[in-house]
């Protein structure tokens, strides 16, 4: 759910190919999230820090122990979130695609 892992590829119909994936995390947005939902992480550009995996189990896990985890998957998979992979398409085209990549990333990840 960190955006490292492709489900496949969306064709739309102009032809133009959409990775089917959750946005790209970075560390440094893995520990906003985390902060935003209760759990604050630094992020530091020196030193020792997590892999993005690690942090994200570390958020699950915060949520799920505090009655979050509901509230953290419909931020993820809010349409907002995939805005980068949605611009410059039509309104039509943006619901049909946001659709089609959350319904299959739900069939991968379940």
């Amino acid at each position: 759910m960190d955006g490292g892992t492709k489900y496949g590829i969306y064709e739309n119909d102009d032809g133009q190919q959409i990775p089917v994936a959750m946005p790209y995390l970075s560390g440094p947005d893995l520990c906003g999230l985390s902060t935003l939902f209760g759990l604050p992480v630094n992020y530091t550009w020196r030193g020792t820090n997590l892999s993005r995996w690690m942090y994200l189990d570390n958020l699950l896990d915060y949520c799920i122990k505090n009655n979050k985890c509901s509230d953290l998957l419909l931020h993820m998979f809010s349409i907002d979130r995939f805005k980068s992979i949605l611009s410059r398409k039509s309104p039509q085209d943006i619901e049909k695609i946001y659709k089609y990549i959350v319904d299959e990333i739900y069939k991968n990840i379940n």
